[in-house]
């Protein structure tokens, strides 16, 4: 079983690798960690599932455990490309939050991510790139997964506050969007979730990308 269960996240991670390159053509762009790269290896991201509903060229970029801060060229932000897109969707800093603190004491790193008020952070700088670039910006938030995962427990409260700021910024410009991860996994529902009790299953990956496309239709579309 055990074997059977490191073979599968083996071939989850491979769905991670290799964003796919920016075109002419590409109207919309997502950035972002594992919970966006997640089920791209049987074209079951929440990026494909974007592009299907709205009919459009989508470009996923989004990294398996890739971070909003760190080292230059490896960051969510390093992901952007400028472009002339309608849309930049992105996730991220639950990473940030486990590696830099262990979600515990997590002020600074926080306040590095995005400040309190909503006008300042790493965040806010990559939503300002995309904005002056002439994009909309749609910022997914966190979901609830399911307790006795292997990691990430005790991190609820740090995200929830992530997802607090970004609202505030999202308050001051109606052109970023925030979508909440809640509105469409239940951590009650084993199918919404991979082994790992983690990361989106194909079902979960579907849901999130129906809630964005959704969001983004309801906005005006693309």
């Amino acid at each position: 079983m055990i074997r059977i269960f490191a073979l599968l996240a083996a071939l989850a991670a491979l769905a991670g690798c290799g964003p796919e390159p920016v075109t002419r053509r590409t109207e919309i762009l997502v950035l972002g960690d594992s919970v966006m790269a997640w089920n791209r290896l049987t074209d079951g991201a929440i990026a494909d599932v974007i592009g299907r509903r709205l009919g459009v060229e989508v470009a996923d970029r989004s990294r398996n455990g890739a971070t909003i801060l760190g080292t230059a060229g490896e960051t969510i932000p390093d992901q952007y490309r400028p472009g002339d897109y309608e849309w930049v969707i992105l996730d991220g800093g639950a990473n940030d939050l486990q590696r830099r603190c262990n979600c515990n004491a997590c002020q600074r790193t926080l306040n590095r991510l995005i400040t309190p008020d909503g006008s300042g952070g790493a965040i806010v700088d990559l939503v300002r790139r995309a904005r002056a670039d002439g994009a909309r910006v749609l910022y997914l938030g966190t979901y609830r997964a399911p307790t006795g995962r292997r990691f990430f427990q005790g991190c609820d409260d740090e995200l929830d506050e992530v997802d607090r700021r970004v609202k505030r910024l999202a308050a001051r410009d109606a052109g970023v969007l925030f979508v909440s991860g809640k509105d469409a996994l239940d951590p009650n529902d084993p199918a919404h979730f991979f082994l790992d009790k983690l990361h989106p299953s194909p079902v979960g990956s579907a849901r999130l990308g129906v809630l964005i496309a959704n969001a983004i239709r309801a906005s005006g579309g693309v």
